[in-house]
């Protein structure tokens, strides 16, 4: 009986089975203050429109392909039609597997203000985006850097700014 267990739980540390209740790696956690926290899968994302970007950032250059991110936050319930008023105030964090995490005003990812085409990406020129940095890369065109093009991302976390 305990060498079967040893050798379940050495097949589970193997292969990094997710344990009950886990979420697997290929998934996006989206969470809007006040509101019930959303999962999206990556079957979820990759049902999505897809556009294709090219970046020609010397570190990172090349073709981008995956859903808009604002059609993500739309699948996850986020209103982006009316980004106006006190919904100016409202931020986006994304944070990375690591760690790492960047901010965005709510109104940088509405088409209605910005016009950018930012992706949630999961191709690289023709190819799955490696493990590295995958499942999924923001790409956002037009920064002159890539610091905010934050990849292996898990969570999305839209708030409000605090009142003065």
């Amino acid at each position: 009986m305990i060498r079967h267990l040893i050798a379940a739980l050495s097949l589970l540390i193997t292969f990094q089975v997710p344990l009950a209740g886990q979420e697997s790696g290929d998934s996006l956690v989206v969470r809007v203050e006040g509101r019930p926290v959303r999962v999206l899968h990556s079957a979820d994302l990759r049902a999505l429109p897809r556009d294709t970007v090219r970046s020609t950032l010397r570190h990172g250059g090349g073709f981008f392909r995956g859903p808009l991110l604002k059609d993500v936050l739309r699948t996850a319930g986020v209103a982006m039609d009316s980004v106006r008023g006190p919904r100016l105030a409202d931020y986006v964090v994304f944070e990375a597997s690591d760690g790492y995490r960047v901010v965005f005003g709510l109104s940088e990812l509405a088409d209605e203000i910005s016009g950018r085409r930012m992706l949630l990406a999961d191709e690289k020129d023709g190819e799955p985006l490696p493990p590295s940095i995958g499942p999924w890369q923001l790409i956002v065109p037009g920064d002159h850097y890539a610091a905010r093009w934050i990849h292996s991302v898990t969570t999305v976390t839209i708030r409000r700014a605090p009142q003065p």
